[in-house]
């Protein structure tokens, strides 16, 4: 196979991934720029760079956890 259709073939399964992944429309061409930068950087084995605003949508919805309640301490009797 053609290394530039494998090239491609592998970033358009990653691009559509990242489209399923979010769950919207209207995004195709960040996912592809997304993508792109996912497999360039794989191919050559670098670590991913920090997440670009359209692959924080793609992973979904930001989780929040429970932060502890302030406890306030008893008065102290003298």
């Amino acid at each position: 196979m053609d290394r530039s259709k494998e090239f491609n073939g592998e970033i358009s399964l990653v691009a559509y991934l990242l489209y399923e992944k979010r769950g919207t429309h209207g995004f195709e061409l960040e996912d592809w720029f997304e993508a792109e930068r996912i497999v360039t950087e794989r191919i050559m084995g670098q670590e991913p760079a920090k997440k670009t605003r359209t692959a924080r949508a793609a992973s979904g919805p930001k989780k929040k956890t429970a932060r502890p309640k302030k406890v306030k301490k008893p008065e102290r009797e003298d």
